[in-house]
């Protein structure tokens, strides 16, 4: 996002929890960085001093303990629109086809939090909500390697033929670029252009991993009785949800936007 907004002209406040820009980012004229809590109401009102028209909103957790979730993906928006209030043209947010989803989870709750403080707040908006993100080495799909290199098994929810359309951080990084020069649009769903079977999306990422592993197939009838049982245990909870949420087609709504490049990523 920030070599593309730098290579388009524009001049850029990096607002981070750390300072770790790339290094080529730091030194450009037109990249300031700063570093902010937005969970601090003190900490986020230091960017009502800065001067800016439009904002690019990335931060979230997604894979932490419940009470990290909601004080960063719902707060942290809260304090950050209590900033961008003033002056702000158009608020991006980058949310998550989990909000959409019938199935509970934290984050995709905590996502559709910060979705209705961004409704309600006036401010002119635009919040994108892609589907799986792979690209670049990182996302969710390295996670999948990493526990398969470390275990050589790794998890199958669901028959494993169920369909994604992931989308390429790359694709998504310049539609991004592209939408906040545009006026707000409202809540718009992106995925890939390429509907593939998770099985396919798992092996081709192990391979490209250079990784040997086992699936274990986890069918959705014990997935939703192991939820029921460990319900107690919030994080086992969100993880059994998310899965869930695996274990069923992740396909883009008929009134969805498909970025150009399908998987697997043959550019």
């Amino acid at each position: 996002m920030l070599r593309r907004l730098l290579a388009a002209g524009e001049r850029v406040i990096c607002v981070s929890h750390r300072q770790a820009l790339p290094a080529d980012c730091a030194a450009h004229p037109a990249c300031e960085s700063i570093t902010v809590d937005l969970t601090d109401a003190r900490s986020a009102t230091a960017l009502k001093d800065k001067h800016f028209d439009r904002v690019i909103h990335l931060a979230g957790l997604s894979r932490a303990h419940p009470a990290q979730m909601q004080a960063i993906n719902v707060q942290g928006t809260e304090q950050l629109l209590a900033a961008a209030s003033v002056a702000v043209t158009h608020f991006l947010y980058v949310s998550t086809q989990d909000a959409a989803s019938d199935t509970q989870t934290v984050y995709g709750d905590s996502k559709r939090q910060a979705e209705r403080l961004i409704e309600a707040s006036g401010v002119p908006y635009s919040i994108a909500r892609p589907g799986l993100v792979y690209g670049d080495g990182g996302g969710a799909l390295r996670s999948v390697a990493g526990f398969a290199r470390r275990w050589h098994l790794y998890p199958r929810p669901g028959s494993g033929q169920q369909c994604w359309q992931p989308v390429h951080v790359g694709d998504l990084a310049d539609w991004l670029v592209q939408a906040i020069a545009l006026p707000p649009m409202g809540t718009v769903a992106l995925a890939g252009s390429r509907a593939v079977s998770q099985q396919v999306i798992f092996s081709m990422t192990l391979q490209a991993a250079g990784v040997r592993a086992w699936p274990v197939p986890l069918p959705m009838a014990l997935l939703r009785l192991m939820r029921v049982v460990l319900g107690f245990h919030p994080l086992a909870k969100e993880m059994l949800g998310k899965l869930i949420l695996n274990a069923g087609d992740r396909l883009l709504p008929a009134d969805g936007r498909a970025l150009p490049r399908g998987f697997p990523d043959e550019a």
